[in-house]
């Protein structure tokens, strides 16, 4: 679990994105890892206690190695989650460490950080 933020300013930014993602900066760091880019934008309580209102919500994960995406996905399982959504390779970290500006933004206007994103079909 990584968030590629920066703090120097008065409010959080990225201080990646669009083009690259911090999981893909530690995959080409450590090309022989399995980078699985995964529990985020959650914070811990909600990771591992996913109580919501409307059932708990599968995570949003990535990574190039398909046997690797498993171990996180029971993880999930584990805590009580249906699982995850598997997005793809390591590059979909871009899209999913860009929600947690957003996120960041909702927690201010919630005043609490007991909410989660959840796709519908």
């Amino acid at each position: 679990m990584t968030n590629p933020l920066d703090f120097q300013g008065p409010t959080p930014r990225l201080f990646v994105g669009v083009t690259d993602s911090l999981a893909e900066r530690i995959q080409r760091l450590v090309p022989d890892a399995k980078v699985v880019k995964a529990f985020n934008p959650v914070p811990s309580a909600q990771t591992v206690d996913p109580k919501f209102s409307g059932g708990a919500p599968q995570m949003l994960i990535g990574g190039n190695d398909a046997a690797a995406k498993k171990k996180p996905i029971a993880i999930l399982k584990e805590f009580g989650r249906p699982g995850a959504f598997d997005l793809g390779g390591i590059e979909t970290a871009r899209g999913t460490e860009m929600l947690l500006p957003v996120w960041l933004r909702l927690m201010g206007a919630f005043g609490h950080a007991k909410f989660n994103f959840k796709i519908v079909r």
